[in-house]
């Protein structure tokens, strides 16, 4: 089974049917059989930014959600060793705008031999993966 990372922006459009790519991304999930990674930090991106957004009752059921989708979907710690390397690749690139989280999903893809992640946040691209679905 093929393996991609997941990034906040595919979960929240996933999950938020007002979100301009939550089409693109149910279909992506409904139709692509594949085994879909993250990291705590995106997971705790994802609840805040829920939370904040939509609620924390919505929060719970989002993240019950993908809890109990562990056929399809993992939640991964990132070692010590990957966040120093996540905080240096964010002090390294003062001219993009990639956050600290981005920075600890790219070492995280990057030690996970994990070239694709199911996103629609533009930094991906930037840092050398490649985002799926691709969007017009």
């Amino acid at each position: 089974m093929k393996t991609l990372f997941v990034d906040t922006s595919a979960f929240y459009a996933l999950f938020n049917r007002d979100d301009p790519n939550h089409r693109a991304a149910a279909e992506f999930y409904r139709t692509e059989s594949c085994l879909l990674v993250t990291t705590h930090a995106v997971f705790t991106e994802l609840m805040s930014l829920i939370t904040k957004r939509q609620g924390k009752r919505t929060a719970i059921q989002c993240g019950t959600a993908i809890k109990a989708a562990e056929e399809r979907i993992r939640v991964a710690d990132t070692s010590d060793a990957q966040n120093a390397r996540a905080w240096q690749l964010f002090c390294k690139y003062k001219d993009k705008q990639w956050d600290l989280i981005d920075c600890t999903s790219f070492v995280f893809m990057e030690d996970t031999c994990l070239k694709e992640a199911f996103a629609f946040d533009r930094h991906f691209a930037q840092s050398g993966f490649r985002s799926v679905p691709i969007v017009p």
